[in-house]
């Protein structure tokens, strides 16, 4: 499996979950996340290398 079939998989997986089944202690935790990438730039380019990593290895 190549790794563009490994994200597409994962993205269609994401895509068909419903908001109501993830807890909202995560939601509220993965805003804040988010607000501070819109804040500081370079941890999304630590994010990405750290998915990356987990996605290839």
């Amino acid at each position: 499996m190549s790794e563009r079939d490994i994200l597409e998989k994962a993205y269609k997986e994401a895509s068909e979950l419903n908001s109501d089944d993830i807890p909202s202690m995560i939601k509220k935790d993965i805003d804040i996340l988010i607000t501070n990438i819109e804040s500081n730039k370079s941890l999304i380019s630590a994010l990405t290398t750290s998915l990356l990593k987990k996605v290839l290895f």
